[in-house]
C-alpha cells in the first residue's frame, strides 16, 4: 500500500487536478475582487464572501466530478489493459489488492478537493480579512433560516463554515474518486472511466432519480453547497457512505472477476 500511496500523490495527474481546482476557484473569486475593488466596493468584501463565492456560484461544482476521478482512475485502466494487474494479483490476495487501491485513491481524491478549498480559504482570509460582521457590518451575510451555513456562519470569523466546506469537499472527493475506480474495473476505457462517473454525478445534481422514479435524494454537492438543511445534510452523509461502500464492493468484484478469468 505504501507504493500505491506514493503513486497516488506523485502522479502528474494528481497535481494537474489540484492545480485545476485551485485555478477554478481563483478564476471566479480573483476577477470579482479586482472588479469590485476598482468600483469602490471593498467595504462589502471579506474572506467569507470571497472564499465561498466560487463554491456557491462559480464552476467548482461543475468541474468537481471530473477532477475527483482524474488522478487515479485512468491508471487503473492502464494496469488492466497492459496485464500488469495480474502481476500484482499474484503477490497479494484480491482483497488486499483492492484495499491497496481504494484507500490511496480515496485519499488522493479527498486531497485534491480539500487542499484546493483550504488554500483558497486561507488566501482570502489573509487578503480580504476574516469575517467579522460586528467590526465590519457591511460584510454581513444572510442565509436562509435553519440551513447548515446559517448557524455555522455565526461562529467567530465563520471558521466552522470554512471547516464544513473543506470537510464536505474532502468527503465528496474521496467518494467520487472511488466511483471512478469501480467504473474503471468494469469498463477499462479511459474515456468511460471519467465520463461515466461525471454523468452519474450530474444525474444526481439535476435530480434525475426524482424526475424519473419519484425518489427524493440529496444532490452530490449536498455536503458543501448552500441552501441545505441539517436533516438533508445528515441524509447526504449516509448516502455518501452508502455510495462509497457500494463502489468499493463493485471494484472488488470487478477486480476479482478479472484476476479469476486471467
Amino acid at each position: 500500500m505504501r507504493q500505491e500511496l506514493r503513486n497516488a500523490f506523485s502522479t502528474p495527474r494528481f497535481w494537474i487536478a489540484l492545480a485545476a481546482m485551485i485555478t477554478c476557484l481563483f478564476g471566479f473569486s480573483l476577477p470579482t475582487w479586482i472588479i469590485r475593488v476598482s468600483q469602490g466596493d471593498r467595504l462589502y468584501m471579506d474572506g467569507l464572501n470571497q472564499g465561498f463565492s466560487p463554491i456557491f456560484f462559480g464552476g467548482a461544482i461543475l468541474i468537481f466530478p471530473f477532477l475527483a476521478v482524474l488522478p487515479y482512475a485512468t491508471s487503473q485502466v492502464d494496469e488492466i489493459r497492459t496485464g500488469f494487474i495480474h502481476t500484482k494479483g499474484i503477490r497479494a490476495s484480491t482483497l488486499k489488492y483492492a484495499l491497496g487501491k481504494v484507500i490511496p485513491v480515496a485519499l488522493s481524491g479527498a486531497a485534491v478537493m480539500g487542499l484546493a478549498v483550504l488554500v483558497h480559504s486561507i488566501f482570502w482570509n489573509i487578503v480580504a480579512g476574516p469575517h467579522d460582521p460586528i467590526a465590519r457590518p457591511n460584510t454581513s451575510v444572510s442565509m436562509p433560516a435553519g440551513t447548515v451555513y446559517e448557524s455555522l456562519m455565526q461562529t467567530p470569523y465563520a471558521w466552522k463554515a470554512f471547516l464544513h466546506a473543506i470537510i464536505g469537499f474532502t468527503i465528496t472527493g474521496a467518494v467520487w474518486s472511488v466511483v471512478g475506480l469501480a467504473i474503471a474495473a468494469w469498463l477499462p476505457d479511459k474515456i468511460l472511466a471519467i465520463s461515466v462517473p461525471v454523468a452519474l454525478y450530474f444525474f444526481g445534481a439535476y435530480r434525475l432519480p426524482y424526475h424519473l422514479f419519484g425518489i427524493k435524494a440529496p444532490t452530490p454537492s449536498a455536503l458543501y453547497n448552500d441552501g441545505q438543511y441539517w436533516h438533508v445534510y445528515f441524509t447526504a452523509v449516509g448516502l455518501h457512505v452508502l455510495v462509497f461502500c457500494a463502489a468499493s464492493f463493485l471494484y472488488y468484484r470487478g477486480i476479482r472477476r478479472r484476476l479469476k478469468n486471467a
